[in-house]
């Protein structure tokens, strides 16, 4: 049987540690830019969490109160997600595809994604926005981190993009193989923009964006 796309199940026990050796901790600074509005009594989505050091990240913020619902398609990735410390927080784990998932309208008041987007071609990203947009409710926040590619800083980012999109693509059946324009499907659903703030010489991107 092929393996399921976009499943990071293969690089699950070093992704982390990949991480940090490119992108220094670019990756995880875009992500905390963005905890400012949890509270607790909030129902949390997090898709694509990955290995769940969000959750601990989260939790150092916001110790209890959260209601977390945590979507991993990757089961080494959940495994490694349910052995963090997620303080008084209550957290469930759904390890399987968001695609296969029926999420109640307007049910969560935080949706967060990191780094998830990019693993999407065009169509397939673009129902995925409408999917977690009928899942936030208006007035809540939705959390963005992923790569962008920056004008006048193409020479270097191109090719990285490159470089990773043929290793994930690889070895995790990535289905992409360029970014969407998140900014337009933000604008297309009317979003506003509450923060915004870049890392890694400009190609990682993460902004706070309220459902209005």
């Amino acid at each position: 049987m092929p393996a399921a796309p976009n499943n990071y199940d293969k690089v699950a026990s070093f992704y982390d540690r990949l991480s940090l050796l490119i992108f220094g901790g670019a990756l995880r600074r875009a992500q905390w830019s963005l905890l400012s509005v949890l509270h607790p009594g909030h129902r949390v989505l997090i898709v694509g969490g990955g290995s769940g050091w969000i959750l601990e990240a989260m939790s150092a913020r916001v110790p209890e109160g959260l209601h977390i619902t945590y979507i991993e398609i990757s089961a080494n990735m959940t495994a490694l997600a349910m052995k963090k410390q997620v303080g008084k927080n209550e957290v469930v784990f759904i390890n399987d595809s968001i695609a296969t998932q029926q999420l109640a309208p307007e049910s969560f008041d935080i949706v967060l994604t990191a780094f998830l987007f990019d693993n999407f071609p065009p169509a397939a990203g673009a129902a995925l926005f409408a999917q977690l947009h009928h899942a936030l409710k208006p007035g809540g926040y939705w959390l963005f981190a992923d790569f962008k590619l920056a004008e006048g800083r193409g020479f270097w980012q191109r090719p990285l993009l490159k470089a990773m999109y043929f290793f994930f693509g690889a070895l995790c059946q990535v289905q992409a193989r360029q970014l969407n324009d998140m900014d337009a499907l933000f604008r297309q659903y009317r979003y506003k923009l509450v923060q915004q703030k870049d890392y890694y010489g400009r190609f990682v991107n993460a902004a706070i964006c309220e459902k209005v």
